[in-house]
């Protein structure tokens, strides 16, 4: 996940954009401030805009599932 920060021009334009928050993945981190630093937005200033991106990858399969009993009951 990455959290980006950043405040808006009077022509909806973006600045001062800054990643906030981070699990560490440094290319999310740097998509994530192109990604907003590139957009534009309804016109009119604003300061403290925020928004969190998340990096989803593929589906894992599931385990295989032990459908025998364990002879112990607690385990």
């Amino acid at each position: 996940w990455s959290a980006v920060r950043w405040d808006l021009r009077d022509d909806g334009t973006t600045t001062n954009v800054e990643v906030i928050g981070s699990s560490g993945d440094a290319v999310l981190d740097e998509e994530a401030r192109r990604a907003v630093s590139g957009s534009a937005f309804r016109s009119g200033a604003a300061r403290g805009c925020l928004m969190t991106f998340m990096r989803v990858g593929p589906n894992l399969a599931a385990p295989p599932v032990n459908r025998d009993p364990p002879d112990d009951p607690l385990q």
